[in-house]
């Protein structure tokens, strides 16, 4: 004989999950500009905590980069110009295992930064690009 009715505990729920679906780089582009400026900041706050005398030393090569940081300012030539300066001299600096251990997490947070401001840079190329050919190609016969 089959049971007329069924207990609620017996109840199966079917559950669709679905990815996170991250929009376009070209509709992020704040978001990958302010992760960047994050990243810098991160990056100094790990400077601040490195010992005493390798901050010293550093603090002189990273003024033009805190300089950019205080203005928010990573998506400018002069930016990047500066920050890869700063980088290829903490790469040459950090000769030492130790140094290089002291220095990794910074460097980290820089490339970052760096890649942050050349994703928004060609984002922003590639958008004036391909609006400059749409428009002239409506004015030619091409």
């Amino acid at each position: 004989m089959l049971p007329n009715s069924f207990p609620a505990q017996n109840t199966h729920r079917l559950v669709m999950f679905h990815p996170d679906i991250q929009n376009p780089d070209i509709e992020r582009l704040e978001d990958i500009a302010a992760d960047g400026v994050k990243a810098l900041r991160l990056g100094f706050d790990l400077l601040s905590s490195l010992p005493s005398d390798v901050h010293n030393r550093i603090h002189k090569l990273t003024k033009n980069v805190r300089g950019h940081l205080d203005n928010r300012s990573i998506l400018t030539n002069q930016f990047r110009i500066d920050l890869e300066e700063c980088l290829r001299t903490l790469d040459q600096m950090a000769a030492t295992a130790e140094e290089d251990e002291d220095l990794w997490p910074v460097k980290a947070e820089f490339r970052k930064t760096m890649q942050a401001s050349n994703r928004v840079a060609d984002l922003i190329a590639a958008e004036h690009s391909i609006g400059w050919m749409r428009e002239h190609r409506g004015n030619s016969t091409l």
